[in-house]
């Protein structure tokens, strides 16, 4: 038996338990149910063939089936997405849109497909997405269980789970986390083939049984990886060293050489290979384990006929290469890598050079530029390397892909490191990768890449932009820990810089406004964000203009003015109107829940609510489903729906563990301390209460969110029915004084003065309590809460009665917060 008759690719064995997880998720997927499965496994060990194995069920049962696959240095942003549903989607789409219209538009283009009939779709190793087929394929996960469509994907786990450069993890690693949390994968696990499959494996490559001694030998070596063992026997073969008697293969004498690695085993497949399919496929291992037959052609200087004939014939006879419609691909990544490394640098860097002049012939995108900034940078042309590369990293960055854009721009960095002569591409990098570590939270490393801007190219005309980054570095809320002082320094000196324009205005315009919202100047807060709307709609910036409408609305909602709220949040939603950018939708609906709860419209808040949720669930946006569950056990508790305070509650327990917030996880803890006040549970609302004071004592003391004063109110109220008046009144104090002119806090004052007059109530000190309620109600009516009005007066006309003898305190039942 020949090599020609192993070029036939052999049937799958053994995976029993594996194929049953596929049918059964095919299955679920063709009666509606639809789902994501990962198949997982070391370089040669089958997941290739075990989605093979699923396409024929799929192709056997009626099922519409396509294949996507992924390629390494993310040549294009989701480019198995285009390659599954090309004809679908157009390809502009994938260019110019944002990525939450792309994931709809997957999503939308997934279902159309299914209704005709169930869809099947395969996105081949993942290990070289981007981070932007990563984030479709997570939405996808959360939203096509309703639908007659089954996402199969394939990785590598050792490929993943390193962390690469300035403390980045594969965008799948990330995924794959949250994923699991939230049980939306069927996981399946390659491992090395049994004794039993890799003696089947055999039987069936070589059309009849073998020697015992044959099996323990390629086992031995093989080490029960399917490529590893077919390779094996492909060299025994051709090396004459098996031999077949009665239908049993043995070998053919004493000596028996195994090559002990796959890249001897490949690399004598190779030397037997005709001297032109050789030479062919050397030049297409420098262009990528993927590659069009027309680029090899000229690079070859080929007629594509001829060029082809050579391909089909690596494919027919010597399952080389995979020949498709209009692609062709290395049958595995271990061929291509071994048949390039077989080259001397010198010949390879030459073939780069050339297939660099060759695409750069090629219209203009970002998979080929990409592509062009690696082949520069192998074959030595620096220059070029570094304008490709800038440009690359630059527009990875403008999509918000810092997992792609980091390693471009750092090339950029180690290039020009000491060289004047690219000093602009140098400062542009430096800002870039600067944007990038922000992005990441690694404000010290962001603002080291700033500040070496500034010292490179202080007179450039983006000095004003730096500046205010690295104002925004100084923050409060990051390096600043609680101080604005540096902060202010920097936009200052960002406001005097020369060729200053309307949007960089607009941008120190915003920050200042967010430094005097976060210390409660609303007042000057509401000043700084009209200029700031002013200066983005003299740049024609419609969606920057939108966010600071929000922020607005955040203001007036500070301030109590809900009227002016709603109608700010109008003329936002209306900017936002066309697009399909779910988080701009989320930051309008999250603002009107508020606004909604503010008023004292509990059914409508809730309802609102519910739309966060919808919408926070569909990306995966922890925090925000966080968020939802507080606040519906504020209005559960405010309706006096004990149960379901108590339920959304531990939700919202759930889904802050999940988002890794110290900010929600502190205010889970709290909502679940007055859900047990409530319940009459004290121990548990002294412990929850205390666990979160752990994390809010540690806020900035500078940035006056609800958060603080909430867990004081309730540790104040927690420690009053214990017993511990004094501590607790003081704690009820401090929350008051906190939550006084915080920014969001208007309502949450309003019902922590309702607890604190409980809390007094409960002590007999009626005049103390009927202050509090009496400014819990004006505040109420301020707010246009008219069911918080109607309580505080029916409460505050009982303690009235209480302080003239009228009743007594037990007379006086309808305390406010129980």
């Amino acid at each position: 038996m020949g090599e020609t008759a192993l070029g036939a690719r052999p049937v799958m064995v053994g995976r029993v338990k594996e194929k049953e997880a596929i049918q059964a998720g095919l299955s679920k997927a063709i009666r509606g149910h639809g789902g994501l499965i990962l198949i997982s496994g070391e370089a040669g060990i089958g997941k290739t063939k075990m989605t093979e194995e699923l396409g024929r069920l799929a192709v056997l049962t009626g099922c519409d089936f396509a294949i996507g696959r992924c390629l390494p240095s993310s040549p294009c942003p989701y480019l198995p997405f285009r390659e599954v549903l090309r004809g679908q989607i157009a390809d502009e789409t994938f260019t110019t849109s944002s990525t939450g219209d792309v994931m709809f538009q997957v999503k939308d283009a997934l279902c159309r497909r299914a209704q005709e009939r169930p869809a099947v779709v395969v996105l081949e190793d993942l290990h070289w997405a981007d981070s932007a087929s990563i984030q479709v394929l997570h939405f996808l996960a959360r939203n096509i269980g309703g639908q007659r469509s089954l996402v199969v994907g394939t990785y590598r786990p050792e490929d993943i789970s390193f962390e690469v450069a300035e403390g980045l993890q594969h965008p799948l690693f990330d995924s794959l986390r949250s994923m699991r949390r939230e049980s939306l994968i069927t996981e399946i696990q390659l491992g090395e083939l049994s004794e039993g499959d890799v003696e089947e494996l055999l039987n069936k490559l070589l059309g009849g049984r073998v020697h015992r001694k044959v099996l323990e030998e390629v086992l031995r070596e093989g080490e029960g990886n399917p490529l590893f063992t077919i390779e094996c026997v492909h060299n025994l073969l051709a090396h004459g060293q098996l031999t077949s008697e009665k239908g049993v293969w043995s070998f053919a004498g004493d000596l028996v050489t195994v090559p002990s690695t796959v890249k001897d085993v490949v690399m004598r497949r190779v030397e037997r290979l005709p001297k032109t399919t050789r030479r062919v496929l050397e030049a297409a291992s420098v262009i990528g384990l993927s590659f069009e037959p027309k680029v090899l052609a000229s690079l070859m200087n080929m007629r594509p006929m001829d060029l082809l004939e050579v391909l089909e014939e690596a494919d027919r006879s010597h399952a080389m290469v995979k020949v498709g419609d209009g692609k062709v691909s290395f049958a595995h990544e271990n061929l291509q890598r071994v048949i390039y490394d077989s080259m001397s640098e010198v010949r390879r860097n030459e073939i780069h050079r050339e297939v660099a002049r060759i695409l750069e012939a090629e219209p203009k995108s970002l998979r080929l530029d990409g592509e062009i900034a690696l082949h520069h940078q192998h074959s030595g042309e620096r220059d070029k390397c570094v304008r490709y590369s800038l440009s690359v990293g630059m527009e990875w960055l403008d999509r918000k892909a810092i997992f792609e854009a980091v390693p471009n721009l750092r090339r950029v960095l180690e290039l020009t490191e000491g060289d004047e002569e690219h000093l602009v591409e140098r400062l542009q990098a430096l800002e870039g990768m600067g944007d990038c570590q922000v992005s990441l939270a690694n404000y010290k490393e962001g603002l080291r890449d700033y500040e070496e801007f500034m010292r490179l190219g202080g007179e450039d005309v983006r000095c004003a932009r730096v500046l205010r980054k690295i104002a925004e570095c100084w923050s409060p809320t990051r390096l600043g820990k609680g101080s604005s002082v540096n902060c202010l320094r920097y936009l200052e000196e960002a406001e005097v810089c020369p060729r200053i324009n309307a949007f960089e205005e607009g941008e120190i315009a915003g920050v200042r406004t967010n430094l005097n919202l976060w210390t409660g100047n609303f007042p000057k807060a509401d000043q700084l964000c009209t200029r700031s709307e002013e200066c983005f709609r003299r740049a024609g910036d419609r969606s920057r203009e939108a966010q600071q409408l929000c922020y607005h609305a955040w203001i007036h909602l500070s301030q109590g003015d809900m009227p002016r709220a709603l109608e700010t949040l109008e003329k936002a939603r209306a900017m936002y109107a066309g697009g399909k950018d779910i988080e701009q939708e989320l930051e309008v609906n999250r603002l009107l829940s508020e606004v909604l709860y503010h008023q004292g419209r509990g059914r409508e808040a809730l309802l609102a609510f519910d739309s966060v949720h919808h919408l926070a669930s569909q990306i995966g946006d922890r925090v925000s489903m966080c968020w939802s569950h507080i606040f519906r056990t504020f209005v559960n508790l405010d309706l006096r729906e004990g149960a379901e305070a108590l339920k959304n509650a531990k939700l919202a327990l759930d889904e802050a563990m999940e988002s890794d917030s110290a900010y929600m996880g502190c205010m889970a803890d709290t909502v679940m301390a007055l859900v047990a006040l409530n319940r009459d549970d004290i121990r548990s609302a002294l412990e929850f209460s205390e666990k979160a004071w752990k994390v809010a004592s540690n806020f900035p003391g500078t940035v006056k969110t609800p958060v603080k004063g909430v867990t004081l109110m309730a540790r104040g109220a927690a420690m009053c029915r214990d017993g511990r008046i004094e501590e607790g009144n003081a704690l009820f104090e401090d929350a008051l004084g906190w939550l006084d002119g915080g920014m969001g806090c208007v309502i949450h004052l309003a019902y922590s003065l309702c607890y604190y007059g409980e809390a007094l109530q409960r002590q007999g000190n009626a005049e103390r309590a009927l202050d509090c309620y009496t400014r819990a109600r004006s505040i109420f009516k301020v707010l246009g809460n008219a069911p918080g009005e109607e309580r505080c007066a029916k409460v505050t006309g009982d303690l009235r009665r209480i302080i003239e003898g009228e009743i007594s305190l037990r007379e006086a039942s309808n305390l406010y917060a129980k």
